[in-house]
């Protein structure tokens, strides 16, 4: 059975835009899975995925935050900037206050979203080289995907459509040399006859 160039130009488009899904798909899982400096460095901004709420409504667990570099000292109140704490922690809240520390260090307080009583502020002071940068972009929702892809079942599901995609596409193939064996058998049967 032998298809139009029409149809076999949707099929390549098809099979482009899933290639394009696919190439994306694995951008967003590689910015997680690997260490995002390296972008940083590149291009000066990079995206994260949000992991809680504490900025809700601004953004939400499962948005993504572009970060890019910002100069220090040009940070002002209620900017929102991404922060590596001492232990490792990577998180996004408001720039709630400034100071000059003992050793005449400039130092961050930062809180999440609602509370402006100093009692709810984050605890830790910051210091500059534990800034990563302001926040300039949020894209809501498209960190779900590579939130759930990082959880254990969300790898597991991973595993599964690797092999299921792998099966389909071997099938197709199967299928393709039977119905090009079947085509050449009647076109070889209708010559002789």
């Amino acid at each position: 059975m032998k298809t139009s160039p029409g149809a076999r130009a949707v099929k390549r488009i098809k099979e482009g835009i899933f290639l394009l899904f696919l190439l994306f798909m694995g951008f967003l899982i590689g910015v997680n899975f690997f260490s995002p400096d390296t972008l940083f460095k590149w291009t000066g901004r990079v995206p994260y995925v949000v992991k809680s709420n504490s900025m809700k409504p601004v953004f939400s667990k499962g948005d993504i935050v572009v970060v890019a570099r910002v100069n220090t000292n040009q940070l002002k109140r209620d900017d929102i900037i991404a922060v590596r704490s001492r232990q490792g922690i990577q998180f996004a809240h408001f720039v709630a206050d400034q100071y000059i520390d003992d050793n005449n260090h400039l130092r961050f307080k930062t809180r999440p979203y609602g509370p402006v009583d100093k009692d709810h502020w984050d605890y830790e002071s910051l210091r500059r080289d534990q800034i990563m940068g302001k926040v300039n972009l949020i894209i809501p929702h498209l960190g779900h995907l590579s939130l759930f892809v990082r959880s254990p079942i969300g790898l597991r599901t991973l595993g599964l459509d690797a092999i299921l995609i792998f099966l389909l596409i071997r099938n197709q193939e199967k299928r393709r040399e039977i119905e090009e064996a079947q085509e050449r058998k009647a076109t070889k049967a209708r010559k002789s006859a």
